[in-house]
C-alpha cells in the first residue's frame, strides 16, 4: 500500500492539471477538531495566536512569513456539524477544539501546542484519557489521529520511630513519629491534588488497646511538615501558615481549634493544605511529617501490665487518586 501511495503521488506530480487541484484543496485546509476534557485558555470565539509559550494559553509554531491562525472552544462535532460553531453561548463540557489554520503552502507544516486540565475530585489513575483530531478542508474531513493519555503513580510511604523511647520527669513517655511519602518521578505522570496526612490511634485495622487511648496523646505542638520539591537537593520546612492540623475523636469530625477540657482526648489528626494553598504533590516531590505522642503511667496499670502497645497508622488522600 505505501509503494502504490508513493507511485500515485508521483504521477500526480507529472500532472499540471491534477496538481493544481490538489494542491488547492491543501491551500483550503481550514481547521482541526481535537476532542477532549477540559481546555486551558480557550474561549468560544476565536482567538488569535501567541507565536511563543505564553503561561498555559495555546500557541502556534510557524514560519517567520505566515500569519498565525485562530482557535477557539464549540460544541462536540455532530454529524450535521462536523466543524463546531464558533461564539456558541452554551458549550456542553468537554465540548471540542478548533484550529482555524487557513490557506498552507505544499510541504508547510504547522504546530498547536495546548494544554488541558484534567478535572477536580475524580480518581484518574489508570483511567485512559482519549482524544482525537480531524482534519477538514473547507467541509470535507481528509484524514484524522488519535492519541491516548493514561495517568499512572507510583509512590512509596513509610513510617518509623524517631529514636528511642524517652521518658519524661513525670513519669510519661514519649514516642517520636516519622511519615514519609515519594512519589516516584519516572512511574508517574500527573500530580496528586489536594493532597491529606491522615494519622489514626484507632483505626479498625490496627487500634491501640481501647483500656490505654485514654493515658495516650499526641502533642498537638510537635506536628511539623517538610517538603523536598523535585530538583531539590534537602528538605525545607513548610510555615504552619501554609497547612493545617485537625483533629477527632471519632475519625469523621475534624476540628483545628481543639480543647481538651471540652472536646477529650483525640485519637486521630490529618493535615491538608489552606485553601488558598492546597497540597499538591508533583512527580520527584518528597514530604515527611514529624510529630510526637505522649504515653501516661496510667495506661499500663489500664491494661494491667508493665507494657503497652502504641498502635497508630498512617494513610495518604488525594482527591485525583483512589486513597
Amino acid at each position: 500500500m505505501q509503494n502504490k501511495g508513493m507511485d500515485y503521488i508521483r504521477r500526480l506530480l507529472k500532472d499540471k492539471t491534477r496538481l493544481k487541484r490538489w494542491r488547492k484543496m491543501i491551500l483550503c485546509l481550514s481547521c482541526v477538531v481535537v476532542f477532549c476534557t477540559v481546555y486551558v485558555g480557550i474561549t468560544s470565539n476565536a482567538t488569535d495566536f501567541a507565536g511563543t509559550l505564553n503561561a498555559q494559553n495555546p500557541y502556534e509554531t510557524i514560519d517567520s512569513t505566515k500569519t498565525h491562525g485562530t482557535i477557539y472552544k464549540g460544541n462536540a462535532p455532530t454529524t450535521e456539524n462536523p466543524i463546531p460553531t464558533e461564539g456558541e453561548t452554551s458549550i456542553t463540557e468537554p465540548g471540542s477544539l478548533v484550529w482555524k489554520i487557513g490557506d498552507m503552502a505544499p510541504n508547510e507544516s504547522r504546530t498547536l501546542t495546548y494544554y488541558v486540565k484534567l478535572k477536580d475530585n475524580v480518581a484518574l489513575g489508570n483511567k485512559e484519557i482519549k482524544n482525537q483530531a480531524n482534519v477538514y478542508s473547507k467541509t470535507y474531513k481528509r484524514v484524522y489521529d488519535d492519541a491516548t493519555f493514561t495517568p499512572k503513580i507510583s509512590y512509596t510511604m513509610s513510617k518509623s520511630r524517631m529514636g528511642n523511647i524517652e521518658k519524661n520527669t513525670d513519669g510519661s513517655y514519649t514516642i517520636n513519629y516519622r511519615l514519609d511519602f515519594t512519589l516516584d518521578k519516572v512511574n508517574s505522570n500527573y500530580p496528586l491534588e489536594n493532597f491529606v496526612f491522615q494519622d489514626y490511634l484507632n483505626h479498625s485495622s490496627n487500634a491501640t488497646d481501647l483500656r490505654a487511648l485514654p493515658y495516650i496523646s499526641y502533642d498537638r505542638d510537635s506536628v511539623h511538615v517538610l517538603v523536598k520539591k523535585d530538583g531539590d537537593d534537602k528538605y525545607t520546612e513548610i510555615s504552619k501558615s501554609e497547612y493545617s492540623t485537625s483533629w477527632s475523636k471519632d475519625m469523621n469530625t475534624y476540628k483545628t481549634d481543639w480543647l481538651d477540657s471540652s472536646d477529650g482526648n483525640p485519637s486521630s489528626f490529618k493535615i491538608s493544605g489552606t485553601k488558598s494553598n492546597p497540597i499538591q504533590v508533583n512527580p520527584g516531590d518528597s514530604y515527611y511529617v514529624t510529630y510526637s505522642v505522649k504515653v501516661k503511667p496510667e495506661a499500663l496499670a489500664a491494661v494491667k501490665s508493665d507494657n503497652v502497645s502504641v498502635n497508630n497508622r498512617w494513610i495518604a488522600s488525594t482527591s485525583s487518586a483512589d486513597s
